[in-house]
């Protein structure tokens, strides 16, 4: 997936009505509940079709200050996590 904001990710059904400045891109960071930040490193299984998409959902492979990286289906995204802005 590109960085353009113009390639936004939307297979969660939130991201278009929140605007692209909250859409979740590479490189764009977000807050957890917990108050850590976050960076989104890439999306995964993007280009899954229909027929694996529950074997291989769409993923949020994200970054934290601390070096380490997590995952996370991009349908549970927005539950703990805020849009703060973008990474440059």
């Amino acid at each position: 997936m590109s960085n353009n904001k113009d390639d936004f990710v939307d297979w969660d059904g939130k991201s278009a009505s929140m605007g692209i400045k909250e859409a979740v891109v590479a490189n764009s960071v977000w807050k957890h509940t917990n108050g850590n930040l976050y960076i989104v490193l890439v999306i995964a299984n993007e280009k899954a079709d229909e027929s694996r998409i529950q074997q291989y959902p769409v993923t949020v492979v994200y970054g934290g200050e601390n070096g380490n990286v997590w995952s996370r289906p991009l349908t549970e995204w927005h539950r703990s996590m805020s849009y703060v802005g973008d990474n440059g």
